[in-house]
């Protein structure tokens, strides 16, 4: 009777391990597809948000907009459909070193890119401003970055 009691005993450990292998390769496999659907391409324009934060945008072009004259009236510049310079731009920002701070300009800006970010030329022509008002950022862009992001939104080149 003691040796039916311990296969007995055996057979649910035996189950219980199956069961928890079972589970950990569900757990294993549900986490594999979450991850798979967040390295799939992106549709044009679309947005995905963790917690109403943007986390990933794919952007195929930029509209850029120039103001006219010293109002905060502006006009459609130029649309950037190239993918390596959309990918430059948008990488470049992406990586900048953003401070925090809600700043205040004496001008509006000199160009806007997709209404998203407000790019100021400072008085040397040597430097570029930019803001993210939206999400109150601020960064000073000066050097090949800012020669680059110049040359690429308003096909001119900066005064270095």
């Amino acid at each position: 009777m003691r040796k039916a009691t311990y296969i007995k005993g055996g057979m649910n450990r035996q189950m219980r391990v199956w069961g928890l292998l079972y589970l950990s390769i569900l757990i294993l496999l549900l986490g594999c597809t979450n991850t798979t659907i967040k390295g799939e391409a992106l549709e044009p324009n679309q947005i995905i948000k963790v917690n109403n934060t943007i986390v990933k945008e794919r952007v195929e072009k930029l509209e850029v907009q120039k103001r006219i004259g010293e109002d905060n009236k502006y006009e459609l510049l130029r649309e950037i459909t190239n993918p390596e310079k959309v990918e430059k731009i948008l990488l470049m920002l992406e990586k900048a070193n953003w401070i925090n701070a809600k700043v205040e300009m004496a001008s509006p800006p000199n160009y806007k890119i997709n209404n998203k970010y407000e790019i100021w030329l400072t008085p040397l022509n040597n430097m570029l401003e930019v803001v993210i008002p939206s999400q109150s950022k601020y960064i000073k862009l000066w050097g090949e970055e800012a020669a680059i992001l110049f040359e690429i939104i308003a096909d001119e080149k900066l005064n270095e």
